[in-house]
């Protein structure tokens, strides 16, 4: 074997053109290594930096702290502050958010809801509690815009309401396009309905590739409720202050 080895250099160094071609394959070679190597750190440090920025939480009460923070923050700085919910009743987040509007340093804000229709008999299929419940909060939110119109045009405060007809299967909290609480809804099948703020959120920002992919599904279905006019999906813009 070492004198067939032998042979082989000495057949090779021999011949320039063997020299060159064996050079390029170890340079190919060495190219090919390092860009996988940096592939894979890329990979590495994509999955422990999603894994950073993603946190899970029991419920949607466990949310409130973090999101809180997110919101306070947002306003006190002064850009303006704009919280997508894509909810069920509202019965959880109009209240929560109901904190901030009775803050008077709170301006500059926008609110948008997308709530369940009632008058849907796909949604009232699946719970009727929740559409009894979500015309509820429309009507009081309704109500809180009417009573208190004045003070916010001051404070710069809009509120938009859209109704949605299909099953709410994807909900959650979006703040300024880059911070997303989301959950989904699932099935009690003791009680034969739907389950929504029990289940668990998970957070992703806009700051990793699966936070920016979930926060594009989010809106997705967001627009998809805002631009639909047809009569099947019951879209509404109930009020906004300019409008009035």
């Amino acid at each position: 074997i070492t004198i067939i080895t032998s042979y082989i250099y000495f057949q090779v160094l021999s011949e320039p053109i063997l020299i060159l071609i064996l050079l390029s394959y170890y340079i190919f070679t060495l190219i090919i290594f390092s860009y996988l190597a940096k592939q894979r750190s890329e990979m590495v440090d994509e999955i422990v930096s999603s894994k950073a920025n993603m946190r899970v939480y029991s419920n949607i009460h466990d949310t409130y702290p973090d999101m809180g923070g997110i919101i306070r923050n947002s306003l006190q700085s002064g850009e303006g502050t704009e919280v997508v919910v894509l909810g069920l009743t509202l019965y959880h987040m109009w209240y929560y958010m109901k904190n901030f509007l009775q803050d008077n340093s709170t301006s500059n804000l926008r609110l948008v809801f997308c709530v369940m229709d009632s008058s849907s008999s796909i949604l009232s299929g699946l719970n009727r509690k929740w559409c009894k419940r979500a015309d509820d909060y429309i009507s009081e939110i309704q109500e809180y815009l009417d009573t208190n119109i004045n003070d916010l045009e001051k404070r710069e405060i809009e509120i938009h309401i859209y109704k949605y007809c299909h099953p709410p299967i994807v909900h959650g909290m979006l703040i300024n396009n880059k911070h997303l609480f989301l959950s989904f809804t699932q099935w009690n099948w003791q009680k034969d309905s739907m389950e929504g703020a029990e289940n668990f959120y998970v957070y992703y920002n806009s700051k990793t590739s699966v936070g920016k992919k979930h926060i594009h599904m989010f809106n997705n279905w967001v627009g998809h409720i805002k631009s639909r006019k047809c009569e099947n999906l019951c879209l509404k813009e109930i009020t906004k202050p300019n409008d009035i």
